[in-house]
């Protein structure tokens, strides 16, 4: 959630329709969707009972006002956490936080702003702090970017989506306990002295945890990608194909409404 507090999220909703109003998306861009109707938003709804308006529905941005960001789940979470701690908290439950999350990594994407995710600092540890052994450490050329952009996550549990360690510290703590996300973010570096790091500057997108999959897989965000990646990423021999003709009742022109 702490990308939430620097600009990264957007305000998004669902398609507010309960039939198709869109083909399966051809393009990953945001602008080129109209943005979610003003008249249709609501201030009192439970964003962790949110149910998919349709298969293959998108998320619609409603202004570029980080003052709608309360009328959309992230924001309702944030104003009240709850106390379950983050890694089982609504946002590792809620597909509506997780859908936010990517709309707006696609908006930023859009934007050219990735840089919006770099919140983290400049941390300096004492020379005599723990380090990898001798055996793992690799020293740079000098020529890199450095560490001034990582974020310190203070022996707390966090979700273990996309890491990278030093195999030796991995073989010199097993065995891994039973809930590796906790030994691995938590456990062993408190037991080691050395903290779980996170560089802001490395932007994953995590699709979905398996609490979240059933409603942000009705959503239209893997064709999103999918149209990013032919047009970013993949060779003209080798485009993916979006699956409109999956999804039952899509048409180009009118729409199904409601």
């Amino acid at each position: 959630m702490e990308q939430y507090h620097y600009g990264a999220i957007h305000p998004f909703l669902p398609d507010p329709s309960s039939k198709p109003t869109f083909l399966a998306s051809e393009t990953w861009r945001v602008s080129e969707k109209k943005s979610y109707p003003k008249n249709e938003l609501v201030d009192d709804y439970d964003y962790m009972e949110m149910k998919p308006p349709y298969r293959g529905h998108p998320w619609l941005l409603i202004s570029d006002d980080h003052y709608e960001l309360l009328k959309t789940p992230m924001g309702k979470y944030d104003q009240n956490r709850g106390s379950d701690p983050i890694a089982f908290s609504p946002a590792w439950k809620s597909w509506a936080i997780g859908a936010q999350q990517q709309y707006s990594l696609l908006y930023n994407l859009e934007q050219n702003k990735i840089q919006r995710y770099f919140f983290g600092r400049n941390i300096r540890y004492p020379e005599n702090s723990s380090k990898p052994n001798a055996s793992a450490v690799i020293l740079g050329d000098g020529k890199g970017p450095g560490g001034e952009q990582t974020y310190d996550t203070g022996f707390n549990r966090y979700n273990l989506n996309f890491v990278a360690v030093w195999g030796s510290d991995i073989r010199d703590q097993l065995p891994i306990a039973d809930d590796d996300e906790q030994d691995i973010t938590a456990d062993i570096p408190r037991r080691i002295g050395r903290p779980f790091l996170i560089d802001t500057r490395a932007v994953v997108g995590h699709f979905s945890f398996f609490t979240q999959q059933d409603g942000i897989t009705k959503s239209d965000l893997l064709d999103r990608w999918r149209a990013f990646a032919n047009e970013a990423v993949c060779k003209p021999d080798n485009l993916k194909k979006p699956w409109d003709l999956m999804c039952d009742g899509f048409r180009a022109e009118g729409g199904l409404g409601r």
